[in-house]
């Protein structure tokens, strides 16, 4: 689990707990709150930046395409070059 995500868990336990003694009232909860929404910010971009986008396979099929048109000679071909 990333530290991200742990520190999410642990912000949303804690805000668990104060609903036991305190009312949301906007003085302590907006500040966990916020601070789980930038995380959550945080994680979704990392999820995008992993994503392969479109056009990002296009150098990997020139790859395969440069690598399977090589020719290939047969045993006769190097037989009628000598």
């Amino acid at each position: 689990m990333s530290e991200a995500r742990r520190r999410i868990e642990e912000l949303r336990m804690l805000y668990r707990r104060m609903l036991h003694f305190q009312k949301p009232d906007g003085v302590w909860d907006c500040y966990i709150i916020e601070e789980i929404e930038e995380l959550e910010k945080e994680l979704t971009a990392e999820k995008q930046n992993m994503t392969a986008g479109q056009g990002d396979h296009v150098e990997t099929r020139t790859n395969v395409w440069f690598i399977t048109s090589i020719t290939v000679f047969s045993p006769s071909d190097k037989e009628v070059a000598r």
